[in-house]
């Protein structure tokens, strides 16, 4: 079975204000497209405001919309725009500064 979704058109469902958030009131929003395969997919909004997020499991996404920045526990500040995909290992953390509301697609493992 092939699923097809248009990461914009979907209807998403507020998850609240993001935790932690050291700047503005980033509120963030999610919607799921599929799961199976030992993969779940998704979209998520966030609007801007700048907080620390750890991954507590592996993660790709792609930036659909949006502007601003992923800073590693490295301090390699990463850019983040339409049309770029990033990866996180379980475990990296970052902070995020959204300073234009981004959306991105996400595939992340089933058991999370």
């Amino acid at each position: 079975m092939i699923i097809d979704a248009l990461p914009s058109d979907l209807a998403l469902t507020s998850k609240g204000l993001v935790p932690d958030a050291t700047s503005g009131d980033p509120e963030q929003f999610t919607a799921p497209i599929a799961s199976g395969g030992g993969l779940r997919v998704g979209t998520w909004m966030c609007e801007p405001g700048e907080f620390p997020w750890s991954w507590t499991h592996a993660e790709m996404f792609h930036i659909i919309e949006g502007e601003g920045t992923l800073t590693d526990a490295d301090g390699c500040v990463h850019v983040i725009a339409p049309g770029r995909v990033f990866f996180m290992e379980a475990g990296d953390t970052g902070t995020w500064v959204v300073t234009k509301t981004i959306r991105k697609s996400w595939v992340v493992p089933e058991q999370v």
